[in-house]
């Protein structure tokens, strides 16, 4: 066929295509009727003048063009037959000769991951089913992983039968991604015996903390063990008070290398614990300067008073947030999430009385949040609120830096009470029986010590609710 009948074929097809019993718009027929005065530029060879696919391809084009115009202004409204059997993998109309149809496979969504419940998993501790090698140890322990909503745990490894291996803490490092296994009695990492495939996936750190003499000799209490900086990356601890060493903190990475140590004012003991700041940047210290070492009974061999040191980890110097007045403790900080405050236990002793030689039953807690930038202090739980003889201890701020939970201890009935309080001091309300382990990632629920039975964790909402048991484990982190 010549350019000629090619083009004599698209004026007739087009022709066809339109309605004479409709009215069309007249700038919609001007461009059909510019159709025929188009010309394209055609290849001559030696057996004579043949379209080229260049004018095929305008002519579909245009046809598409015109088409979709005429769609679009209600004129034709064409109408897609039924498929039969045979055209199930065909939609519309059927393609012609000079058209080739490519299947494409339709994009399948990706399922969109079960939010775990509280934010993430909860790793913990405990002993491995079977008889016990030894007698001053539940060794071995397995470490799992525990699904907060179903309690359905996970097997990573166990601990070797050694009688060496003693009770340790759990804690998630690195993003959890890596797992950290730190003895509670002495500054010692644990590694895992047997693995299973879970704990290929989530490696322990493992062994090379920093030893010598600057480092925690175990046997302290107040939280100077190792502790975990809030990204998981380092670690540090408050080496045991000794006459030839001062006080110092103790930081590295969590592998053990770049060790530093950070020394605190000449006579300050660090037995009040510690804690990072959100940004590893400082590490707030409590600690007494002077010290009463007297035996209970004995006179007092200093007016004791407490400090609120703040310690940066770069070895700039050693800034002195808060120093408190005679016969009162300031210890257990807490940071706020944005690092802009410090929540502190102050307790008051009695009358005449002087720290730590103070009788339990006339000892006021109160609860109060230092300003970090201007060291101004507001009690927001006095201990008139509560009374005497309940012990506030453990405050710990939620994710959100609204509210900040903590437990009351009453010596008279050895019962232990969550409370919550708005950063502000509105609102204190009592969560539950039992000690908080730990907040959810999310701050919506608890990880609750309740007492029932030896190390039973439960899980239950910060605004209170039902309570569900996870089991028996000695050592768990959210």
């Amino acid at each position: 066929m010549n350019d000629d009948a090619l083009e004599r074929e698209l004026r007739a097809w087009y022709r066809a295509e339109i309605d004479d019993s409709v009215v069309a718009p007249a700038d919609l027929r001007d461009d059909v009727r510019a159709i025929p005065a188009l010309r394209l530029p055609v290849r001559r060879s030696g057996v004579g003048r043949r379209p080229t696919m260049l004018l095929i391809a305008a002519a579909v084009a245009t046809t598409a063009v015109v088409g979709s115009a005429l769609v679009g202004s209600g004129i034709l409204r064409p109408t897609l037959p039924a498929p039969r059997p045979s055209d199930a993998a065909v939609i519309g109309p059927t393609p012609s000769a000079a058209a080739s149809v490519v299947a494409v496979a339709s994009p399948i969504a990706s399922p969109t991951p079960t939010p775990i419940l509280g934010g993430a998993l909860i790793l913990a501790a405990l002993p491995h089913p079977g008889v016990r090698p030894c007698n001053t140890t539940e060794a071995p322990f397995d470490v799992v992983t525990i699904d907060p909503a179903t309690g359905a745990t996970t097997l990573l490894g166990t601990t070797a039968s050694d009688c060496s291996v003693r009770m340790f803490d759990v804690h998630w490092a690195a993003d959890r991604t890596k797992v950290l296994l730190l003895g509670r009695y002495g500054p010692n990492q644990l590694d895992l015996a047997t693995v299973t495939d879970a704990g290929r996936g989530l490696p322990v750190v493992c062994c090379d903390l920093p030893a010598g003499a600057d480092v925690w000799q175990g046997g302290g209490g107040g939280g100077q063990s190792w502790t975990v900086s809030p990204s998981g990356d380092r670690i540090a601890a408050v080496h045991t008070a000794r006459s030839d060493v001062g006080d110092a903190i103790i930081v590295s990475d969590i592998d053990g290398g770049n060790v530093r140590r950070l020394g605190l004012p000449d006579g300050a003991d660090a037995r009040g614990g510690f804690a990072w700041s959100p940004d590893e940047s400082t590490i707030a210290v409590p600690a007494c300067r002077p010290c009463n070492t007297a035996q209970r009974g004995q006179p007092a061999t200093a007016d004791e008073r407490w400090q609120l040191y703040l310690v940066p980890v770069d070895g700039s110097p050693v800034r002195l947030l808060l120093s408190s007045a005679a016969g009162k403790t300031a210890g257990q900080a807490a940071w706020a999430p944005d690092g802009s405050s410090l929540a502190v236990v102050v307790n008051e002793c009695g009358a005449g009385e002087t720290p730590p030689q103070c009788t339990i039953e006339r000892v006021r807690s109160s609860l109060a949040v230092v300003d970090v930038a201007s060291g101004a202090v507001r009690t927001i739980v006095s201990g008139t609120d509560l009374g005497k003889g309940l012990d506030i201890v453990d405050p710990s701020w939620a994710p959100d830096g609204r509210r900040i939970r903590f437990q009351v201890n009453d010596i008279n009935s050895d019962r232990v009470t969550a409370y919550v309080v708005n950063a502000d001091g509105s609102n204190l309300a009592t969560v539950i029986d039992g000690r908080v382990v730990a907040w959810s990632p999310d701050g919506d629920w608890f990880l609750v010590d309740r007492g029932v039975s030896a190390n039973a964790i439960s899980i239950g909402p910060v605004d209170g609710g039902t309570v569900r048991e996870l089991g028996s484990f000695t050592a768990v982190d959210w």
